[in-house]
């Protein structure tokens, strides 16, 4: 909004008789305003004074030098309005009519590298007002994508006609030299916006159509000895099981309930070596044993807590841990503690602080690392030390041993329950009542028994565990311990873990994710680790399914995508499969085969594929697509090559299949063809397949 100078007679006076005044109240007259106008009082003032300063100058005495007729009036009113006009002119030029900034610039509120939430605008702002038709004539979005133009301020807001960006996806946003403002300045050279948007959600996979395995059970059990106060743990044969009386004794008794003895009177504390025999503390010092019976002390000195790394004993010993008969400490816990629990291998130690913070201490460095959760109860580590369980929030968790990745794995579970970890990755926890067992992934969850399982104590690798009831020392077996069905998420997070460990080129974690099959996948390293121009920039999951009836396995197809600087210019798909590894019975990577690389911004490209519906398969691009070319160019063949008859639709980036034919189990393959185009009329980037398995 803008408006003229009022007319002034009184200034239009002075101006009148003078052709150059006359140009300079013209340059005033013509001065568009902007609103708000100028204080009015302001004005009123600085025209008083200009009219004052005049009649005063004009009726000064003459003096008779040969400057008098230079200053006689009107004369030097004329020149004296005529300076104070034209410094008014100028005034209000450069007030009113501020320059603006001699270079159009563009910028956005968004980073290429950071993920922005798809439902959000894409923002350009400018640093000046722009033509609004000029501009938006000028953009071009790759991928093709409909949209609509909505202006505040110096702010440009493109939003997708669906409301929804495509996910996963960088966009590109040029906009062209020729944008101007309105008064026709020009952005001069073409500008390119990188904007990246986020993943969507996962969709829930449907219930697989392999079968489930047999479910865990308690078999074979057993009272072997009364009474009995604690479990220490099984000799590393599984053959001899240690336990300590209600009087002190520390007593031993073969897997059978044979070969019953006491090894040692009035013991504190003991721990099973990873050698044989057990180290124990008794009357203020620590003595070892062998399984043969031989006796020896390793210091005069009590212990708080007995453990090993590897052929070494540690004692914890108030805040210090020492090597067993070591004079200095090797670690120290710098701060008074409540409770800790050291690993398997020795290499690290839990504690809770004098606050009730969990801390990770490392005992090969003097780094610790606080969680940011809180724990209560006794913390379990896994037998590999590369996991940690404990109850917190109603449920049992589990996590990595710096706390950083809780994952809760069944629910309700009381508070002061007991964990044991197998070497098969199965844990078993105190119910109330009762004990349940499940897979530290959270799958196979089985409640196997309502009776009473205190202290549960696995032995070693085998399927044996050892538990208290009534003041009795019991073992029992569990069934199908190293079985489970498969959950799809658990895979999805240690093909997350391997991957993002390929992102940061660390090739040392990325191995740890790979049984031999998978390390033989990526013999020689070159395809572990992309490196090189254009680099590994991030990856996301196309596809994901449970394997075929009789293979406990899972399918996960994922995408790398390669960039040179922060844009992206290439992807290759991996089609990776993941099986519980039978020594460990961990998740591992077993599988892994890349297709070709290609090239990104070239047409519409298949961001993801949902198989998990029954009967449906959805195909999302990152295009918004000539509706026209989607017939005939999205098809489903059986195993047997023939095809499948199928009804589409399309909306919103989105193909959905309909195929009430599909048989669950049976395999197939789905083809996305060239014919395939965008709203531009752009082709697909490349003809897109994929093997998958239908679900019931």
């Amino acid at each position: 909004m803008s408006r003229r100078l009022p007319p002034d007679p009184d200034l239009d006076e002075i101006f009148d008789d003078d052709p150059q005044l006359e140009r300079f109240a013209a340059i005033l007259r013509s001065t568009q305003l902007r609103e708000p106008p100028l204080d009015p009082a302001f004005r009123s003032g600085l025209r008083r004074r200009l009219l004052t300063q005049a009649f005063e100058r004009s009726n000064r005495p003459q003096r008779g030098s040969w400057l008098s007729g230079l200053f006689r009036p009107p004369a030097f009113a004329l020149g004296a309005a005529a300076v104070g006009a034209v410094l008014l002119g100028v005034f209000f030029v450069q007030l009113l009519n501020p320059a603006y900034p001699s270079t159009v610039v563009v910028t956005t509120d968004a980073r290429p590298t950071a993920a922005i939430d798809p439902s959000r605008p894409i923002t350009l702002s400018f640093n000046q007002p722009m033509d609004h038709r000029s501009v938006e004539s000028s953009i071009s979005i790759q991928p093709a994508t409909q949209v609509s133009y909505t202006w505040q301020g110096n702010n440009l807001l493109i939003q997708p006609v669906g409301n929804q960006l495509a996910p996963n996806t960088q966009y590109h946003v040029t906009i062209a030299a020729a944008a101007a403002t309105p008064k026709g300045q020009t952005l001069g050279e073409a500008k390119t916006i990188l904007v990246l948007t986020a993943p969507a959600p996962s969709p829930q996979p449907q219930p697989s159509p392999s079968p489930s395995p047999q479910a865990p059970a308690i078999t074979g059990e057993k009272q072997l000895a009364s009474p009995a106060a604690r479990v220490v743990g099984w000799s590393p044969d599984a053959k001899t099981l240690y336990y300590l009386a209600p009087n002190g004794d520390l007593d031993a008794i073969g897997a059978d309930g044979s070969g019953s003895r006491t090894l040692h009177q009035q013991v504190s504390l003991a721990a099973v070596s990873p050698a044989g025999g057990v180290v124990f503390g008794s009357a203020g010092k620590v003595q070892a044993i062998t399984p043969d019976g031989s006796l020896s002390l390793l210091d005069n000195a009590p212990a708080d807590a007995i453990f090993f790394q590897g052929s070494k004993t540690l004692e914890l010993r108030g805040a210090n841990i020492y090597q067993a008969g070591g004079q200095a400490p090797v670690a120290t816990i710098t701060e008074p503690f409540k409770a800790a629990f050291p690993a398997p291998d020795g290499n690290h130690l839990i504690y809770r602080n004098a606050a009730g913070r969990t801390v990770l201490l490392n005992l090969n460095s003097p780094q610790v690392t606080a969680w940011n959760q809180s724990t209560s109860g006794t913390i379990t580590w896994a037998p590999d030390s590369n996991h940690v369980a404990y109850v917190a929030g109603g449920g049992l968790q589990v996590t990595t041993p710096d706390g950083s990745s809780a994952t809760q794995v069944a629910s309700p579970v009381r508070d002061g329950a007991e964990v044991a970890w197998s070497a098969q990755d199965l844990l078993l926890v105190t119910m109330e009542p009762g004990l349940a067992a499940v897979h530290s992934d959270g799958s196979g969850f089985t409640q196997l028994s309502q009776e009473e399982y205190g202290g549960p104590v696995w032995a070693g690798s085998a399927t044996s565990f050892a538990f208290l009831r009534q003041g009795a020392l019991s073992s029992a077996t569990v069934s199908s311990a190293g079985g489970s069905g498969l959950a799809l998420n658990a895979g999805a997070k240690l093909v997350s873990d391997f991957m993002a460990a390929r992102v940061k080129g660390d090739s040392t974690a990325a191995l740890a994710f790979l049984n031999d099959s998978g390390k033989q996948a990526f013999s020689g390293g070159s395809r572990l680790l992309v490196t090189g121009d254009p680099r590994l920039a991030r990856f996301y999951f196309v596809s994901s399914q449970v394997g075929p009836e009789g293979t406990p396995t899972l399918h996960y197809v994922v995408r790398l995508v390669l960039a040179k600087h922060s844009s992206e210019v290439a992807y290759l798909d991996e089609t990776i499969t993941v099986l519980r590894d039978p020594a460990r019975g961990l998740l591992l990577i077993d599988s892994d085969s890349a297709g070709p690389q290609r090239d990104l911004g070239k047409g519409p490209t298949v961001l993801s594929v949902d198989v998990t519906k029954p009967g449906h398969v959805t195909v999302f691009l990152d295009s918004d697509l000539n509706s026209a070319t989607v017939a005939g160019n999205v098809t489903l063949t059986g195993a047997d090559g023939k095809p499948v008859s199928v009804q589409m639709v399309y909306a919103n980036r989105a193909i959905t299949v309909t195929a009430s034919g599909l048989q669950a189990g049976e395999h197939y393959k789905l083809a996305v063809t060239s014919g395939l185009a965008d709203i531009n009329g752009q082709p697909l980037s490349a003809e897109y397949d994929l093997d998958f398995v239908a679900v019931g």
